[in-house]
């Protein structure tokens, strides 16, 4: 066997230092950590570690259920991150992709060996900048390597443009949310798929051919604006699942226009309806909603009104519906006691009543309300939220000694309970 030359020492010996200083630049940055550790919490660590790498794969399983590459990368870089890329991939339950990098962190996951993502059911695409700064003209293609490696996708939300075909090959998604614009051939292809799709929203602005919706037999709730809708009202009355309609830029046609359209959603499907939303400033007076006739909808169960202008109506006369259990009304600049009181007493099922910004509304509202539930014989607890109310809120704190987040009247069985003000981030239900 020949002998080895100086020069096969020379790099044998250059191998093995290279090797060691890594260890000790690992075993220094240790030191480092460690040295923030208490000596208990040292020892608690020098007791027990070998249960150490199940210790933190339970921490991780705890604090990251999410994927976020965009934030994961300042935090990790290289092989620590497919290190944990690679230990946390069964773990993930949902995904953000930022739609400028897609291929970058598909990338990214290809390096840490990983395919698929199994347990991953929610997934959440957005744009990584601001909307001045915003490519809408994004490469479509790493889309397409999305249904493999989200096989399980249950929910998905695309805050950018879908132009390419490749949301019909999540043969499991059950809820679909586009922000911005979709193109014919993609969303024609969503339709005729066979996902078990039961809810569609469709934010963009763009109106939409809606061809082959009637086939989504298990489509349960449908946002869409109002064009959209008034083109393709025939196929979406035929979906026998539906129980949410929600339509928006109402003020973008004349308001006959868009008065008769919801009144045709009321007439086909009132009885089906469980919950109805109308931002009401494309109308100038609540006498429209007579025309609507919303008690035609014998099983809604939640009623928002926001930005409606009262003056002074009569609330029996509108046709408002009664069987719900919770109301909203929000930004009703002119909306006073009586009328309210008169809802109240009209709609015997409510449970929860939301007042936000109705300044003409005062603590008598409050009273009276006693008053009425008092003297039914179905004493049913009603909850009153209210939010920038002035007149009201000022009398409670004015009136309430022991003021903390609720008030409870108690008597004969009967619960009104007022909450303080809302957050604005809980406005939105």
């Amino acid at each position: 066997m020949p002998s080895s030359t100086k020069k096969d020492k020379s790099r044998t010996f250059m191998v093995g230092s290279s090797d060691s200083e890594t260890d000790n630049e690992d075993l220094a940055l240790i030191h480092l950590v460690l040295r923030k550790l208490t000596i208990k919490d040292q020892t608690l660590l020098h007791r027990h570690f070998e249960k150490i790498p199940d210790a933190f794969s339970s921490l991780w399983r705890d604090q990251h259920e999410r994927l976020d590459l965009g934030q994961m990368q300042w935090k990790l870089h290289g092989s620590n991150l497919l290190m944990f890329l690679q230990d946390m991939c069964t773990e993930f339950r949902s995904v953000h992709l930022r739609s400028e990098q897609l291929q970058e962190e598909l990338n990214i996951l290809e390096q840490a060996g990983i395919e698929r993502l199994v347990h991953v059911t929610d997934c959440e695409i957005s744009w990584n900048h601001s909307l001045s700064n915003r490519n809408k003209n994004i490469p479509q293609w790493p889309f397409h390597a999305l249904p493999k490696l989200l096989s399980n996708l249950i929910h998905l939300e695309i805050f950018a443009s879908v132009q390419a075909c490749f949301i019909d090959r999540f043969k499991k998604l059950e809820s679909l949310k586009i922000y911005e614009e979709i193109s014919s051939p993609a969303l024609e292809a969503i339709l005729s798929s066979d996902m078990p799709l039961m809810q569609l929203h469709l934010l963009g602005n763009p109106s939409h051919q809606l061809l082959g919706i009637s086939n989504c037999k298990l489509l349960r709730n449908l946002l869409v604006n109002l064009q959209t809708f008034i083109s393709n009202s025939s196929d979406i009355f035929q979906l026998p699942e539906l129980l949410v309609l929600r339509l928006t830029q109402l003020e973008e046609l004349e308001l006959k226009a868009t008065v008769k359209a919801l009144s045709r959603v009321i007439q086909q499907k009132g009885s089906q309806l469980k919950s109805f939303q109308l931002n009401c400033n494309f109308m100038a007076h609540a006498k429209y909603l007579t025309q609507m006739k919303l008690n035609h909808c014998l099983c809604l169960d939640e009623l928002e009104l926001v930005d409606c202008k009262f003056e002074n109506q009569d609330m029996s006369k509108l046709c408002l519906p009664v069987s719900q259990s919770y109301t909203m009304f929000c930004y009703c600049p002119d909306l006073i006691d009586d009328q309210l009181l008169d809802f109240v007493k009209a709609s015997p099922n409510l449970k929860e009543l939301v007042l936000i910004e109705c300044p003409n509304l005062t603590e008598g509202l409050l009273h009276n309300v006693v008053k009425v539930r008092r003297s039914g014989k179905k004493q049913t607890p009603l909850l009153i939220r209210v939010k920038d109310c002035q007149n009201i809120w000022d009398s409670y704190k004015r009136n309430v000694r022991f003021l903390l987040y609720f008030l409870y009247w108690f008597s004969n069985g009967f619960c009104l309970l007022v909450g303080k003000p809302l957050d604005p981030k809980t406005i939105c239900r």
